[in-house]
């Protein structure tokens, strides 16, 4: 901050005002006028009433569609986030329809501490604090990944909301390392109808369709279903590389007594890239240069692939009773396959001929399944006088 004084003989400045032009107030800019002669007098105050402004709203409730101000994702009870004793940053479904975050690799990339690391176009780890995240939950439930890394493109159709817990879950998820936990929560059927169609199209060719029905399978509403589909076809900015995938999710909930909730869904998603990477590209040239690659080079053929295909069926009931206490029982079984056709190269390239580079093709078939069963329950208590 500069500030500029200017002094005149014949009027002394009090020592309190040449302190403040020196240093300022607060951080505030004062201008002062010192004029020649006697002190003036002070303006008289003038009383100014400025105009009334009211402002009205209404607080959003636990489920309002623009925040979510409550998460069990951490402890399992469904406290406020300011309740929880560790952080959690949630994606609701306004910000992933909001910024068309379509899959997890972008939802994530916009959570708080979340580093998004893409190995190639099909591989990504996650991390945070430093650490690898290998804690992921569905509904709450711990389902890892397999090898701790996502492969393939997960879409974001089926979730309402994804909550991070920042830290480890050690309360559901047993020991953890200090990066995340992450929460994928699936869509839920709604009492009343309800159904939207989304169309999008954008760069390099990115042609996408969604759509998402809700609606009661009864009278009385006591049967509920809901369906998601999403279909997208894009290509890239690297060279030969394109997307196909395809999501299904149905999920049916029953009101089989006044208290007791029976959930059934299963979910598929198919992944069909071609002109798939793996590996990258060479650093250096064999004189020590740093390579300067277009940056759409891509060392894949077009015949390349890693087709995933991964199913997931569950089964939970919920029971509520009369003291408060509420029960669940989920069954989760969990399908993956994938098959892949790659080249890898390596090595170092000469600067003026190219050689120096060796390819390794390779194909493989891996299949993996999981099979979970979680039982859990949670209630009010009263230990040494307190609940």
């Amino acid at each position: 901050m500069q500030t500029r004084s200017r002094f005149v003989r014949s009027a002394p400045v009090p020592v309190a005002l040449a302190i403040a032009l020196q240093f300022g107030l607060s951080g505030a800019r004062a201008q002062s006028v010192i004029a020649p002669g006697p002190a003036a007098s002070a303006p008289a105050a003038t009383d100014t009433t400025l105009p009334t402004v009211t402002v009205t709203g209404e607080a959003q409730g636990p489920d309002a569609p623009a925040a979510r101000r409550h998460s069990d994702s951490a402890l399992g009870l469904d406290l406020s986030v300011r309740e929880t004793p560790q952080s959690i940053s949630v994606i609701t479904r306004s910000q992933l329809d909001d910024f068309h975050l379509s899959n997890v690799n972008a939802a994530l990339a916009n959570a708080t501490g979340i580093n998004v690391e893409k190995v190639e176009t099909d591989r990504t780890y996650y991390t945070a604090r430093g650490f690898d995240i290998t804690n992921f939950q569905l509904d709450g439930v711990g389902l890892p990944m397999s090898f701790g890394l996502q492969n393939g493109d997960l879409d974001t159709a089926m979730f309402e909301r994804i909550d991070v817990i920042h830290g480890a879950a050690g309360l559901l998820t047993a020991t953890g390392n200090p990066s995340a936990t992450v929460n994928f929560v699936r869509k839920r059927p709604t009492a009343d109808f309800q159904a939207s169609v989304g169309l999008s199209a954008g760069s390099w060719n990115d042609v996408r369709l969604d759509a998402d029905v809700s609606t009661p399978l009864t009278a009385d509403g006591r049967v509920r279903g809901r369906v998601v589909v999403a279909g997208e076809d894009s290509d890239s900015y690297l060279d030969r590389y394109h997307l196909r995938k395809g999501v299904a999710y149905g999920v049916v909930e029953a009101d089989i007594g006044p208290s007791t909730l029976l959930t059934a869904g299963f979910s598929r998603q198919n992944n069909r890239p071609t002109g798939v990477m793996w590996g990258a590209l060479p650093l250096n040239y064999t004189d020590g240069s740093q390579t300067n690659y277009p940056r759409s080079t891509s060392t894949s053929p077009d015949w390349t692939y890693w087709n995933t295909d991964t199913s997931i069926g569950f089964l939970t009931l919920n029971h509520q009773f009369d003291n408060g206490w509420t029960a669940q029982l989920q069954a989760t079984h969990k399908d993956d396959q994938q098959r892949g056709r790659m080249v890898y190269v390596y090595g170092t390239p000469d600067k003026s001929s190219g050689d120096g580079l060796s390819i390794w093709p390779s194909t493989y078939t891996d299949v993996a399944s999981q099979n979970l069963v979680d039982v859990r329950a949670h209630g009010a208590f009263e230990l040494f006088g307190r609940q």
